[in-house]
Order: C-alpha cells, then structure tokens, then sequence
C-alpha cells in the first residue's frame, strides 16, 4: 500500500468577509490547486501575470541613480514597484478591489506579524512550515488582512487571509530559507545600490514548484460550521496544540480515547496497521471537550478489529475515482460529500492511500460528510 499524492479538481467556496476586518470566518474558501512538488498555490491558481513584482525585478535604473540615497523613492514605474528599488519576492496579481482568499501553501503556524509597509490595513504574515525532510523555512505572505496571531496554525489549501486593498492588489510572496532569521527591513524590496543582495530571501515560485511539502494533516481550529466546533468522523485523530502534557486521541463510537504513546500510535491496530504523527489533526479545546471519554487505547494490546479492511482512520481512494473516503469502523467506511469538508477538516490529500476496489473487500457505505 502506497500513499500517492491526490490531485482534485479545485473547489473554492464563497468565504465569509467581514469588511472591517477582512477575518476569515468558517465558511473558508479551499482550493486543491497545487504545484507539481505538492505545495499548494496561495492565490489558488498557477496562473497569473509574470510581468510585474517579479523575484530580482528592476525598475531598469541599475545602478542606483542617487548612489548615496538608499531609500526606494514613492513614485510608481510599469514595473509595479517603486523607482530606484528591486524586488526579493514574488507579486501574484489579482483582479482589483476583488479581495480574494489567501491559501496556506501546506500546514504550518504563524511565526510573526509583520505591521509595516504593506499598505493600509494589511500585514505580512511569516508562517513556518516544513519541507520533506523536516527542514523548516518561513514564507512570508504580504499585503494581507487576517485575524491570525502568532502560534495560529494553517492548513494547506485551506484560506487564513484575504489580500487587502493596495494600488496594485496582489499577494507578495517570499521565502526565507531554513535557519534564516526574519530581517528587521526590506522585506520585499532591495534599493539597488545593493544589487543582487537579497536579504536573505530566495526565489519563492522556484522554491514551491521544486521541493516538496511534508506530508502531515492541519488543523481545523478555525472551522466553526454555524458557528459552532467541527464534528470530526470516527477514526480521526486529534490534538489540542500546546496541551500539557500532549494527548493523542482517536475517535472511536463518537468518544475520545487516549492513545498512550507513541508505539501504540505506529501500531494502533497491529503490526503494519497504525499511523504516525503526520495523520494527526490540530483541534480546539471546545471540539475535544464535545467527545465524551472513553477508555484509554491499552499500551499492551492493539484497539481489535477483522483486520480485513484499512483500519479505521485511513483515508481511501479507489483507483480511477475522485471521492474519498474515511475508514469509520470495521470496512466502514464514509465518503467525503464536498471537498470543502475535507480540507476545512484538516485532512490532506497526500495522506490518501489508493485502493484497488471499495467492493474488494466489501465496504459498507456510511452517510457523506459534508460538514
């Protein structure tokens, strides 16, 4: 069995926009729009102008024409940017004054809040994430408006933001690589007196379309349908970030049962039929608190089950089709009903496992989720 990065086709829900702070509410906008290594596009598509706010972009007057002003002066050329200066990111463009969602480009937690420079109202967002080989870098998500704090998780293609309004609306986007402190300034643009240096930040559409993600499921802390906790399916797998001490527990008959550690977790149903941090998802105190205690996943003996089917927990996908499914029970299994529910959930597509046949073994089909 194989975990194979899933690819949908985008969906992207109405999201619910207070204007006077642009916070992103439960009705988040999704998108499964990724690159070809698996981040995901933070603007939900690849495609987008090349021709303005580009990385390394110029305004053509290298070298600096006031070598001994080091500043970027407030007038406006074609190129997007002001003169004088060139540029450490990348601007992805969007329709003015639509204020569109801003996506994680995988699950990661808000490091720093960036109040300066990026127009009125918005910010720039450093959010940590990891690559494949548990390295970690920051990339930072300019002229933004979010209600996120620092320690707020996000989870791959799930919205946190939505660009504000600026003369030009677009999302900046940069990377600073692993063990790369956050500069005090010039966040997104160098004055070019100082070209080619670039303050510690590297390509970021070079970096998301040439290495990988880790795969891990998020969060779905800031998924509140009608206003109140997510209801996840049984078989999940669930945390409260920053619990002391830290408790995993998985969802079995609509109760919580704490996992003991963290062996029992890489054989939760025997040998060969576990799960790893990775499939673990981010929830809120009051979502936990709504799951009555059950008794705790015994260190010495596995949770029983035919062991016929995945055990319960597992994401599936039958070759061929797009619908997914979790494993609820003893080949029990219910099928994600939209998309939105999926990620909105905290679930990740590359934590999928590709089955042959739902009818070999048999399934049994439960209600759709569609929360």
């Amino acid at each position: 069995m194989k975990r194979l990065v899933t690819l949908l086709v985008m969906v992207v829900a109405p999201a619910v926009l207070l204007q006077s702070e642009f916070s992103v509410l439960y009705a988040q906008a999704v998108t499964f729009n990724q690159t070809p290594t698996g981040f995901v596009w933070p603007i939900g598509t690849g495609s987008f102008p090349f021709t303005c706010g580009t990385w390394l972009g110029t305004d053509g007057t290298l070298p600096n024409p006031r070598p001994d002003d080091p500043r970027c002066y407030d007038f406006r050329t074609t190129e997007c940017r002001p003169d004088g200066c060139y540029h450490i990111g990348f601007d992805m463009l969007v329709t003015q004054g639509t204020y569109p969602p801003v996506f994680a480009i995988s699950r990661g937690v808000v490091e720093h809040i960036s109040r300066n420079g990026w127009g009125s109202g918005n910010v720039g967002l450093f959010v940590r994430h990891t690559f494949d080989d548990d390295s970690e870098f920051l990339a930072l998500y300019g002229h933004i408006r979010t209600s996120l704090r620092e320690g707020d998780y996000v989870s791959g293609g799930v919205e946190f933001a939505r660009i504000g309004p600026y003369s030009r609306d677009h999302l900046h986007l940069g990377i600073l690589p692993p063990s790369t402190p956050i500069p005090d300034t010039n966040l997104g643009r160098m004055p070019n007196r100082d070209w080619d240096a670039t303050n510690g930040f590297e390509d970021p559409v070079d970096w998301i379309t040439t290495l990988s993600p880790k795969c891990t499921n998020g969060t779905s802390q800031r998924y509140r349908p009608s206003g109140r906790p997510a209801v996840h399916p049984d078989g999940s797998l669930l945390t409260v970030a920053g619990s002391v001490p830290p408790t995993v527990y998985v969802l079995q008959n609509g109760q919580k049962r704490g996992i003991p550690t963290p062996e029992r977790l890489r054989e939760l149903y025997g040998p060969g039929r576990g799960f790893d941090f990775t499939d673990i998802i981010i929830v809120e105190q009051d979502e936990l608190n709504q799951y009555p205690t059950g008794a705790p996943v015994p260190v010495s003996e596995p949770i029983f089950d035919s062991g016929l089917c995945e055990p319960a927990g597992r994401l599936i996908q039958q070759d061929g089709r797009e619908e997914i499914s979790i494993v609820t029970g003893d080949c029990i299994r219910r099928p994600f009903g939209l998309g939105q529910a999926f990620l909105r959930l905290g679930y990740s597509t590359c934590n999928v496992w590709q089955i042959f046949d739902y009818s070999d073994p048999i399934y049994t089909v439960g209600p759709p989720i569609t929360q």
